[in-house]
């Protein structure tokens, strides 16, 4: 039992954290649209993001082959944003056959 409560004590300071990054990054560019698909660049004062050597990141079309294979080709490793209850349709390429209302419940991270 106390190998439980240390295992949900980290889980709530990791999912603590999470919490406190997402609300800096809103916070830092709450002026920007983060949903354009196109290079966003880490703001100066975004101490936390900087330290562990984030400079920018590049959102790319949703759902489009090209553009994410170009990224992984050009750049390296890209992560992904899916949701898994269609996993199991999945056979290749970009798979586009969730709603549109699909909750996202995965990162995954795609090298080629």
């Amino acid at each position: 039992e106390e190998e439980e409560d240390e295992e949900q004590e980290h889980e709530d300071q990791v999912l603590a954290q999470a919490r406190e990054d997402l609300m800096a990054l809103r916070r830092l560019h709450d002026q920007e649209d983060l949903f354009t698909p196109r290079v966003h660049h880490a703001a100066q004062d975004s101490a936390g993001f900087l330290a562990f050597g984030l400079r920018g990141w590049e959102r790319l079309p949703e759902n489009r082959y090209e553009p994410l294979l170009r990224a992984v080709y050009e750049r390296g490793p890209v992560g992904v944003s899916v949701t898994a209850d269609a996993w199991h349709l999945y056979s290749k390429g970009v798979f586009d056959g969730c709603a549109k209302d699909a909750v996202i419940d995965h990162a995954v991270t795609l090298i080629g």
